[in-house]
């Protein structure tokens, strides 16, 4: 479901995402925090939806492609942090009865060492709601309106503070964020607002910024949405900011050494994602 083939502006985004994401869990104080929460776990999915297309592919080997990929990672490092954290003591947060039940559960709080496993899982059913209302629903409205749908039934669920296993209700909003990406990229939406004039990339920057600092605290692993107008436009925005300084990080030369660092980092999300926490951890001790 999603192109095999890579964009450099795009993993460039997905590398400042990830270097957000960690600088995020060594913890730079709450306005940081805040600033970051509201765009960089929301931008992946966004950005899966710029590759999602409505080919249908056979269910077992999709299946099994993405099993290999997600599930597979998050059971073999949340039971090696468990072990570790369990032995050492370092990074367990919980009882380790708690621990494993909250690593076969509810995955969104209490993990050992990596709290941001709950990302491959929530990834995970994302992926496979999508297959089925693509199987499904041929006609685009229809797609259209069951993502939307099924994205308003997971803020519904947050807001009643029901958790359901491996961050199913996480995947529920992410279907819609996908959606949303995929919406947004086939109107080009966008490519009409990306620039890589410096002035007017920093200019939207700050826009940004201003707006973000000024609406309430979001946090896709919790499930808060304050204000859902206000996450989409900031969203939307910090999209437009973020590929806009990709594209100017990959045309300035002097900075090829680093951007081709951010671009690995971009490539090799998911190990950066399962590992970050245990360095930090072992950084902290």
């Amino acid at each position: 479901m999603k192109s095999k083939k890579r964009i450099d502006y795009i993993d460039v985004l997905r590398g400042i995402g990830i270097i957000y994401m960690i600088l995020g869990h060594i913890n730079f104080g709450m306005s940081f925090d805040h600033y970051i929460h509201a765009f960089h776990m929301p931008l992946f999915f966004f950005v899966t939806g710029f590759f999602f297309n409505r080919k249908q592919l056979s269910f077992f080997p999709f299946l099994k492609k993405i099993t290999k990929q997600l599930i597979c990672p998050y059971l073999i490092w949340g039971m090696f942090f468990l072990i570790f954290a369990s032995t050492t003591k370092i990074g367990l947060y919980t009882s380790v009865s708690t621990a494993i039940i909250n690593l076969i559960t509810t995955n969104n709080s209490g993990l050992p060492i990596a709290g941001a496993l709950w990302y491959l899982t929530c990834f995970y059913f994302s992926q496979l709601i999508l297959y089925f209302l693509n199987k499904y629903l041929k006609k685009e409205i229809l797609f259209g309106l069951a993502s939307m749908l099924i994205f308003a039934l997971g803020i519904l669920l947050h807001n009643f503070n029901i958790t359901l296993w491996w961050s199913i209700v996480n995947s529920f909003v992410a279907v819609g964020l996908i959606y949303f990406g995929y919406l947004i990229k086939k109107t080009k939406l966008v490519e009409r607002f990306t620039n890589t004039n410096i002035i007017y990339t920093l200019l939207l920057f700050v826009l940004n910024y201003f707006f973000i600092m000024h609406t309430g605290y979001v946090n896709m692993r919790t499930g808060s949405y304050p204000n859902l107008i206000m996450f989409f436009f900031n969203l939307l925005l910090a999209i437009v900011v973020y590929i806009n300084i990709s594209k100017i990080l990959l045309h300035i030369k002097p900075l090829t050494f680093v951007t081709s660092k951010i671009k690995y980092i971009g490539e090799n999300s998911i190990v950066s994602l399962c590992l970050n926490q245990f360095v930090i951890v072992l950084c902290n001790y």
